[in-house]
């Protein structure tokens, strides 16, 4: 009998049926959306603590998630267009820290160090590692 496997590429982490990257580059938050398009993926979604655990231990710097709510205030969504089912903010996030200020507000989330690596959101244009998102392929 043949078995089939899930696989990624090299430079991917297999977690079910779906491929994480962590870039060694940084750039704000659209960077990240092209340097995952680019790759065949996009900025990542996270559906499951298993997931996030796996997240947390590819990194060690602050990283940029597919996460924002650039079209409405406080309605989070996924780049991907998949339902906000899981979430693992920092208490007390997300808090739009900069609505005060003339920039305008925090719309995008990044996983972030100082706090466990818990979601945070953050400014646009702030500098973090891409985390990218892409379904594993089925090989055998």
């Amino acid at each position: 009998p043949t078995t089939t496997s899930w696989v990624c590429g090299s430079d991917w982490v297999l977690v079910g049926t779906a491929c994480f990257h962590v870039s060694s580059d940084r750039g704000d938050w659209s960077s990240g959306q092209g340097y995952c398009s680019e790759l065949g993926g996009q900025l990542a979604s996270i559906r499951s603590q298993e997931e996030q655990e796996v997240l947390a231990g590819l990194t060690d710097d602050n990283a940029w998630i597919g996460l924002h709510d650039m079209g409405s205030e406080g309605e989070h969504l996924w780049d991907d267009q998949t339902a906000l089912s899981y979430s693992n903010w920092e208490p007390g996030q997300p808090d739009d820290a900069g609505q005060f200020l003339w920039w305008g507000g925090e719309d995008c989330v990044e996983m972030n160090v100082g706090y466990s690596y818990r979601w945070n959101d953050a400014d646009c244009d702030e500098q973090n590692k891409y985390i990218c998102r892409k379904g594993a392929e089925l090989q055998g």
